[in-house]
């Protein structure tokens, strides 16, 4: 969905999830963010913002509120006056900016077509700084308890109509993925890239676990026409980070089934990872399509 909509707006727009676009609206509010608890704070701010931008957008100012999100601005930043005030009118202004109501299309309401801040290069990732360790990894205790429990997973899946059943089980394995996907990582000696990675699991799980398809799949018999999906759309309305960050993912999850291998989950990983090849190029073209 997302990618056939960018390839029909104007160069410099793109199509986005609305809570990914609140997030990228408000970059300038969570710079100033440093703990869990401030991350909430700021998210209020934002929110409360983007509402009353949409009310300046109708001419709908109100002085008094107004006030109130200068003061929480100046709170939450720490700045003075002059600049929180400076702040704040600039993220009024930012949203008509960054989405302007003339583009906005009533037809997909769970979209909002985005303006690009600024053109950024995006290129395919440098496999040559993956230096992975060609002997298997030692299989841990952790390991066998995430292959147990996402074997589990997978029969609550296939086997029961009944969320509520495997949506505890679905958590632990996504839990356990990045935990023990990221120790794979190490002992591969792929320490460099284990922040980037590790958590990448975890979103492909919730996509075939907890998102709706035509079909019903496990990781270990995924349906290679749904990659195309995940890459194309899913994963451009769902996960919110910079641009050149997206080009992780095929090398990501090309590694994740190694792991999966390795830790006898899966008999042969390369079907899978040869097709993330094949729409490894056309996934790069869409970023680039949308980054110009």
């Amino acid at each position: 969905m997302v990618a056939d909509v960018d390839a029909l707006l104007p160069k410099g727009f793109r199509a986005v999830g609305i809570s990914q676009g609140v997030l990228e609206y408000g970059k300038p509010i969570f710079e100033y963010v440093i703990s869990k608890k401030g991350l909430d704070t700021a998210m209020a701010i934002v929110q409360g913002i983007w509402n009353y931008a949409l009310q300046v957008e109708k001419g709908e100012e109100d002085s008094e509120i107004e006030r109130v999100y200068i003061d929480d601005v100046k709170a939450f930043t720490r700045n003075d006056e002059v600049i929180s005030t400076v702040l704040f009118h600039e993220m009024v202004k930012r949203r008509a900016f960054l989405f302007p109501p003339e583009m906005q299309v009533e037809k997909l309401p769970l979209l909002m077509i985005m303006r690009n801040e600024k053109p950024v290069a995006i290129a395919k990732y440098d496999y040559g700084v993956l230096d992975i360790a060609e002997s298997p990894a030692p299989v841990k205790k952790s390991d066998i308890q995430f292959i147990q429990k996402l074997s589990a997973l997978d029969k609550l899946f296939l086997e029961s109509d009944d969320y509520s059943q495997w949506e505890s089980a679905l958590l632990d394995v996504q839990e356990m993925s990045v935990k023990c996907f990221g120790e794979w990582l190490h002992d591969k000696g792929l320490t460099q890239v284990i922040h980037e990675f590790a958590d990448c699991p975890e979103v492909l799980i919730n996509f075939v676990y907890a998102y709706m398809h035509d079909d019903i799949f496990t990781l270990k018999d995924f349906r290679m026409e749904y990659f195309k999906e995940f890459f194309f759309d899913y994963l451009l309305r769902k996960v919110t980070c910079e641009p050149e960050e997206y080009t992780i993912w095929p090398p990501a999850l090309k590694l994740f089934y190694r792991f999966l291998h390795e830790k006898a989950y899966i008999e042969n990983p390369d079907p899978i990872i040869k097709y993330i090849d094949t729409i490894e190029k056309p996934y790069i073209e869409i970023l680039k399509e949308r980054y110009a």
